[in-house]
C-alpha cells in the first residue's frame, strides 16, 4: 500500500491529464425493461466477465459480503445488470454458508434487522434478489465510506469472508480524504482474525457521460482498484452492454461477446514486467534461493495467459505475441499460423515458451497491434495483458523513451487509433503500479469493444494443480 502523501500527489496529477485527454460522450438512454428479462438478457455477458476473474476468487469463501451502489445513477443505468450480477456472484462459492448486503453508505439490507449472516438458501437467496429489485437510496455514492462502515461490523468469528463493491461512481472529492478512507480500510482488514479478500466490479456509467461529468466515475475506478488488489483481490471493469440502451461513441463489434473464433493474445515483456533485480519465479515446486528477489509481475502475467488458453472453448483458433518495444511472436515456426485449441500439444508448447521469455526494453502498444497484420485470416478478439501505460509509439521512437503521463496517455490512445473497429477487446492489468487513472483508461478502452477490464494482483496468489 503506497503512503497516503504519494498515493495523494500521484492521484492529483494523473487526474488532471487524464480529464485533459477526455472525448466528449453525449448523454442518452433509455428505460430499462423488465427486471426478470433484464437478468436473463446479462446472464451470458455477466458470467463470461466472471470467468476470467474466478481463478483469484478463493473457492474456500464460507462468507459473502455483497457492498453495493444503490444510488440513482445505478438504480437509473445499470440496476437491471446489478441484480444479474448480484444472482450470479451468489452463485460462485460452492462452500459458502451465509452472506450479507449492504449499501454504499453501510446500511444493511431490509430484510436483515437482526444483523445475522443470511442462509445459503434458495429461499435466503431469492428473499434477498426481490428485495434487492426496489432497494433505494437516495444519498450520494461513498462506497468506500460503507465499505469501512461493513468491515467494522462484521463478526470476528467467521473466517474466510470475500466481499464485493459494486457501483459506478465515488463522490469524495477530496483526494487526501479518499486516500485515508483507503489506509483505513486497510487497516482494518490486516486487523481481523478473518481472512479478507475484496474483490471490486465497476459498471462503465460514466463513459456515456461528457467528460466533465466522469470525475466520479474516474475515481470509483482508481479507488475501489487500489483497495481490491492490494488485498489480493480483483477489479472488473464491465462493459457497454450493462448500461441500459446506450448510444455508443466508439465502434460496435459485429459480434456477441464469447463468441469469437480467433483470438490474440499479446503479453507485454518490457522492462517493467520484470523490476530491476528481480528474477523469474521458478517452477512450482522448485526452491527458491535465499535472499532471491521473485518477479511476480511477469509470473502472474504468464499465469493469466494460461488461463486464457484453458477458458477458450472447444473449436477456438489462437495465437499469441510478445512485445517490447516490438512484437514477437512466441512460436516462431507457427508466426503466421493459427493454433487449434483446445490441443494438448499446442498447450504444452505453449506453456514451455512462457517459461523461457524475460522482460526487456520500452513498451510499444502500437508495434504490438500492427503485429496482428501477421495472420491471416485477421482476429476477432484481442486479449492484452500488461502492467501499465506504453512508454513508446511508432512515431515517437526515435525520440526515445516517454516519461511524461500525459507523454503515455497519448500513446495509448495512438496505438487505440491502431486497433481494427469490428475486433473486441480485452485488456488484464497486473500491477498497481504507474499512474492511478491507466485503470480508468484500460477500462473505457474494452467498454465499447465487447470486452472487460480486469485488474489483478502483481504477486502470485495461488498456484496452479
Amino acid at each position: 500500500m503506497m503512503s497516503l502523501s504519494r498515493f495523494s500527489q500521484n492521484l492529483f496529477i494523473a487526474f488532471a491529464i487524464f480529464l485533459m485527454s477526455l472525448p466528449a460522450l453525449p448523454h442518452s438512454f433509455d428505460a430499462a425493461d423488465k427486471v426478470d428479462e433484464d437478468i436473463r438478457r446479462y446472464d451470458g455477458y455477466i458470467t463470461s466477465a466472471l470467468s476470467g476473474a474466478k481463478y483469484y476468487f478463493p473457492q474456500e469463501t464460507e462468507y459473502l459480503v455483497l457492498v453495493i451502489d444503490n444510488s440513482g445513477s445505478m438504480h437509473h443505468y445499470s440496476w437491471s445488470a446489478l441484480n444479474a450480477l448480484v444472482q450470479k456472484v451468489l452463485e460462485t462459492f460452492p462452500k459458502l454458508k451465509g452472506f450479507r448486503i449492504f449499501n454504499h453508505i453501510g446500511e444493511e439490507i431490509d430484510i436483515n434487522p437482526d444483523g445475522k449472516w443470511l442462509s445459503n438458501t434458495s429461499n435466503q437467496k431469492r428473499k434477498a434478489l426481490d428485495r434487492l429489485r426496489s432497494w433505494h437510496s437516495s444519498n450520494n455514492s461513498s462506497i468506500l465510506s460503507g465499505l469501512i462502515h461493513t468491515l467494522n461490523s462484521l463478526n470476528e468469528n467467521e473466517e474466510n469472508i470475500s466481499v464485493f463493491l459494486m457501483g459506478d461512481e465515488e463522490t469524495t472529492e477530496d483526494w487526501d480524504s479518499i486516500a485515508t478512507k483507503i489506509d483505513a480500510i486497510s487497516s482494518i482488514i490486516k486487523t481481523q482474525t478473518a481472512t479478507v479478500k475484496i474483490h471490486a466490479i465497476g459498471f462503465p456509467v460514466q463513459f456515456f457521460r461528457p467528460s466533465t461529468l466522469q470525475a466520479t466515475g474516474v475515481r470509483y475506478a482508481a479507488a475501489a482498484r487500489e483497495v481490491a488488489v492490494s488485498s489480493g483481490g480483483v477489479f472488473i471493469g464491465l462493459n457497454s452492454s450493462t448500461v441500459n440502451n446506450p448510444t455508443p461513441q466508439k465502434a460496435n463489434v459485429s459480434h456477441k461477446p464469447g463468441l469469437a473464433q480467433r483470438i490474440v493474445t499479446l503479453l507485454d515483456t518490457s522492462q517493467s514486467m520484470q523490476p530491476a533485480g528481480s528474477v523469474l519465479r521458478p517452477p512450482y515446486g522448485t526452491a527458491v534461493k535465499k535472499g532471491m528477489l521473485i518477479d511476480e509481475r511477469l509470473a502472474q502475467a504468464q499465469q493469466a495467459v494460461l488461463q486464457v488458453v484453458d477458458s477458450l472453448p472447444m473449436g477456438s483458433r489462437f495465437q499469441l505475441y510478445t512485445f517490447d518495444q516490438e512484437s514477437h511472436p512466441l512460436l516462431p515456426q507457427s508466426a503466421r499460423e493459427w493454433l487449434n485449441l483446445p490441443s494438448p500439444g499446442a498447450k504444452v508448447q505453449i506453456a514451455k515458451a512462457l517459461s523461457n521469455i524475460t522482460a526487456a526494453g520500452p513498451k510499444n502498444f502500437e508495434s504490438a497491434i500492427l503485429g496482428l497484420s501477421r495472420i491471416s485470416p485477421p482476429p476477432d478478439r484481442v486479449i492484452l495483458i500488461t502492467d501499465g501505460l506504453p512508454n513508446m509509439g511508432v512515431e515517437s521512437g526515435y525520440l526515445g523513451v516517454a516519461t511524461s503521463n500525459k507523454a503515455r496517455f497519448r500513446l495509448l490512445r495512438a496505438a487505440e487509433e491502431r486497433l481494427p473497429e469490428d475486433i473486441s477487446l480485452q485488456i488484464i492489468q497486473v500491477s498497481l503500479d504507474g499512474t492511478p487513472f491507466s485503470a480508468s483508461e484500460f477500462w473505457r478502452m474494452t467498454t465499447f469493444r465487447d470486452g472487460s477490464f480486469l485488474s489483478v494482483p502483481d504477486h502470485v496468489v495461488k498456484s496452479r494443480p
